[in-house]
């Protein structure tokens, strides 16, 4: 009984921490655009982003940038709205889908998490953050073996990000 209400407690703290810290502890890429971060740490970056996607409507990476951004202010009406507009504008991105999974996740919303978390793989089995989400899900849902495979797939696939250590060190 302890055994799973620190699990649980555990994955609570993770999921609800997850969005802005795998935002924030990533590795420069090409999903910073300028003046409108990959993660967003304030209203003025978030005014950033939205400068630019006046400019550029059709990018969804400048949506999904935002995005990260409500979560710190904690708007996830407006998170959400970036998200979807994402997804809209490019269903074939891997990247719109876990990031909708990983809003899913973090309102509770496992199994539909779980789908998006699978189309994101679908799209680009190489990307170890989407193989961590879907991780987080299936731990969510309390079937710890497959969330150790996910977060052992996450890790071959890119050992330099601590998340899926952290959160697989939880479960054995």
């Amino acid at each position: 009984m302890i055994r799973s209400r620190t699990l649980l407690l555990a994955a609570a703290l993770t999921i609800t921490t997850c969005s802005v810290a795998w935002a924030q502890t990533q590795p420069k890429d090409p999903f910073d655009k300028g003046n409108c971060p990959r993660g967003p740490k304030s209203q003025q970056e978030i005014d950033a982003c939205s400068r630019m996607i006046k400019e550029n409507q059709r990018d969804p990476d400048l949506y999904l940038n935002r995005s990260n951004g409500w979560v710190v202010i904690g708007n996830r009406d407006k998170q959400n709205e970036d998200i979807e507009k994402a997804v809209e504008l490019s269903p074939g991105y891997w990247r719109v889908w876990a990031a909708r999974g990983l809003f899913r996740l973090n309102k509770g919303e496992h199994d539909k998490a779980l789908s998006d978390f699978n189309r994101a793989i679908e799209l680009d089995p190489k990307r170890a953050s989407a193989y961590n989400g879907w991780a987080m899900s299936w731990m969510a849902k309390g079937y710890y073996d497959r969330a150790i495979a996910d977060y052992n797939r996450a890790i071959d696939l890119d050992p330099n990000v601590a998340v899926p250590y952290y959160n697989g060190s939880v479960l054995t």
